[in-house]
């Protein structure tokens, strides 16, 4: 069917004056043929056609595309697909309220973004479009459908196993469309805002003050609500059976205002042993129920944090349902009955055989350290700031609660591996929504020590933790149990760290290139340099794009080929810096211009192709600064008295105390200077280094040889003995 939309300006009338907005059905008719069927289309594209198109030239199809093109107050309309009760009969229904059906296969909210549809602009510009699956989104599956009109559209059953989870969908909508766009959004805002006000500006913080922080937040919790939502806790409903005729005798007394006795119950059936064995009967099957709840426990070590929560608030929630109807009128009329009959076999052991008490009073335990449990707010979390303060908070609540608990300490390890897990999948989370291997190093940087924090925060917590353990097992005298926790983010703990260490290497290869190798870029181009550097960032393109986050088999194997190549590459590069470093070293003159090119090179010494490519000039000017250093100390042996600077003191009248002290600090900083030039030498950590520790013992020896203060105390010591008082006149 073709919807005509040629039209004069419904805005005006022949005199120009301006009237009512108006919009044309079939404006609206011709987007919803154009979107609905590609959104909802099933596999006959032609009867999908066809029954949308019947829908929506229909009457109700007709008006309420008019009024959601021209009523303002209309901001939303609901195109639903409904496959009928047998799957096979496709019909579509137009209306402006949103209706949830065991036969609906998805719905299209239409949503307007302007009070009025303009017919001079596109309809795709006014409106935005989101697709809402339904209960019978799986087709074929005609079995679902029958179950899911039986479940009377109860959203937990309804369309089977294999049909949609609501739940899951909206989870889904947050996760990867909404929180995104936000984000993003608040992200490309904050950068304009930093262009625009330089690197030296000062702007106020409007996004704190319009409280985008808090609604990151609740967009989190939101979207861990939706996935609390959909974890199944797997505790049956109990539903104790009642004899019709208790049901009505209780139900005759209560209409009486009369409290249900035995003597309510008809003498007759009293007698009946065909009706006592029935009842005797129904409260068997009673305590086959409630053990069927009393007896149910789940294994820590699996799952979540939170279905371990879940599952003992929940099942506090079950027996406290149980005993609500343990009280009931019928219940008790029931067992008064079995006692009036001489049942007793069947009424006086029925509290213990169905373990309820044992069960309620278990749970009641473990639920003083599940209620207030902050899991969520790790869960919510969305910055390394707030993980670090969430893990802070759930082992202060465990520490607490764990003493004042019977919970067992067998379970409470596996509990904190589970929220290691939980930590773990959050830091992927939130490392995941930055480009890691993108960001500029100093950035990296930050953030790796945000996350080395959390981390520390983890073992400072887990130690504690673990003394704690440790004390109430023996305290409660438990059977011995060694108190070791496999932390879940280990494995991303050792890749985060490895993947710094890498960065940071490749950081000071790429700085000192830049730094040594010509000082501008025409000089580098000329001498090869500039081939080295693009070398260099071509090796780290290479890794840019692998998955750090990904600690499985596979991304670990990915990341060695990436490794690969880069060292591939970066071996050439060094090559070419051994060359230009030997080259520099061999036509230095003397010992100084040595250092001079080790002190701009040394950062490049923790490669050990490098360091062994220049270990022989190495052992030549660590052997003369050795020799400089025994000349400094046997000129620190002749003493003050017998050197040129006690001569020059007395030429420029510098009293002996002073000149010896000022003697003795130019050798300390001769010293200092020797010790830098070693590390000019030997790089970073050279104390490390066999030949350094030894010149680091002898440089610690002299320098305490070098100390002043006891030459000061001595001669503050005489002054202080001798009489300095003036007596007589001063000036005559």
């Amino acid at each position: 069917m073709e919807y005509s939309v040629e039209y004069d300006d419904p805005e005006r009338n022949a005199e120009g004056a301006t009237r009512a907005p108006y919009c044309e059905p079939g404006y609206i008719q011709k987007y919803l043929m154009g979107i609905v069927p590609v959104l909802l289309g099933g596999a006959d594209e032609a009867v999908d056609s066809a029954a949308l198109s019947e829908a929506i030239a229909s009457a109700e199809g007709l008006g309420a595309c008019q009024t959601f093109g021209t009523d303002s107050s209309v901001s939303a309309l609901y195109v639903s697909r409904d496959i009928g009760s047998d799957g096979t009969q496709v019909k579509f229904e137009v209306s402006f309220e949103l209706a949830w059906k065991p036969t609906y296969a998805g719905s299209v909210a239409v949503i307007k973004r302007v009070p009025v549809i303009d017919t001079h602009e596109p309809v795709a510009r006014q409106v935005q479009a989101m697709n809402l699956p339904g209960p019978a989104s799986v087709s074929g599956n005609n079995e679902a459908f029958t179950a899911a009109s039986a479940a009377d559209a109860d959203t937990e059953h309804v369309g089977g196993s294999s049909s949609v989870n609501p739940y899951e969908a909206l989870h889904a909508f947050m996760r990867f469309a909404v929180s995104p766009y936000f984000n993003a959004y608040v992200s490309a805002k904050e950068k304009a805002e930093q262009q625009h006000d330089g690197p030296g500006g000062h702007r106020d913080d409007k996004d704190a003050q319009q409280g985008v922080p808090m609604a990151k937040k609740k967009l989190a919790e939101l979207e861990l609500s939706l996935l609390h939502l959909q974890q199944n806790v797997d505790i049956p409903e109990t539903v104790l059976n009642i004899h019709p005729d208790i049901a009505r005798t209780v139900a005759d007394c209560r209409q009486r205002q009369q409290r249900a006795t035995v003597d309510a119950v008809d003498p007759e059936l009293l007698l009946d042993s065909g009706f006592l064995n029935q009842l005797q009967g129904d409260v068997n099957g009673w305590i086959k129920e409630i053990q069927k709840v009393a007896k149910l426990d789940r294994e820590p070590a699996s799952g979540t944090t939170s279905q371990e929560i879940n599952f003992w608030v929940s099942m506090e929630r079950a027996l406290e349902r149980i005993e609500e109807q343990l009280q009931s009128d019928e219940i008790v009329l029931t067992m008064d009955v079995l006692k009036a009959a001489k049942r007793f076999h069947a009424t006086v052991s029925f509290r213990t055989d169905t373990g309820l008490k044992e069960a309620a009073e278990r749970v009641t335990r473990y639920n003083v350290l599940m209620k207030d449990f902050p899991v969520n707010e790790l869960l919510a979390a969305t910055d390394i700031g707030r993980i670090s303060f969430s893990i802070e908070q759930i082992f202060a609540h465990i520490n607490k609660k764990l003493k004042l608990t019977a919970y067992p300490v067998r379970r409470a390890l596996p509990l904190v591996e589970a929220i290691s897990r939980d930590f773990n999948g959050q830091l992927i989370k939130v490392l995941s929504h930055v480009r890691l291997m993108h960001m500029d190093y100093a950035d990296f940087d930050r953030l790796f020590r945000d996350t080395q924090g959390a981390f520390d925060a983890w073992e400072t917590q887990v130690k504690e933790f673990a003394n704690l353990a440790r004390d109430i097992t023996r305290k409660r005298s438990e059977k011995f149990i060694p108190i070791k926790i496999r932390a879940a983010h280990a494995t991303l703990q050792e890749r985060f760290s490895f993947v710094h260490q890498f960065r940071e290497q490749h950081e000071q290869l790429q700085q000192t290139i830049v730094r040594v190798m010509g000082s501008s870029v025409g000089e580098r181009e000329e001498s090869g340099d500039g081939s080295a550097i693009g070398e260099i960032r071509l090796a780290y393109d290479g890794v840019r794009h692998v998955d750090i986050l990904d600690v499985t088999a596979e991304g670990a194997e990915q990341w060695e080929r990436a490794e690969t190549a880069y060292n591939e590459r970066v071996a050439r590069v060094e090559n070419q810096i051994i060359v230009r470093l030997r080259d520099r070293l061999a036509t230095a003159r003397n010992a100084s211009e040595m250092f001079r090119v080790f002190s701009k090179f040394n950062a490049l010494f923790v490669r050990p192709k490098i360091r062994g490519a220049i270990q022989e000039y190495q052992t030549q000017l660590i052997s003369s600064v050795k020799d400089d250093i025994r000349r400094l100390h046997d000129t620190f042996k002749r003493h003050y008295r017998r050197s040129e600077a006690y001569t020059m003191s007395q030429l420029r009248d510098v009293p002996p105390v002073s000149g010896a002290i000022i003697w003795i600090r130019q050798i300390e900083r001769q010293l200092d200077m020797y010790m830098r030039r070693i590390e000019d030498v030997l790089g970073s950590g050279w104390e490390l280094y066999a030949e350094g520790q030894r010149l680091r013992a002898d440089s610690a020896s002299f320098r305490r040889k070098l100390d002043t203060r006891p030459l000061y105390d001595a001669w503050f010591a005489e002054i202080s003995r001798r009489d300095l008082t003036v007596s007589g006149r001063v000036f005559l």
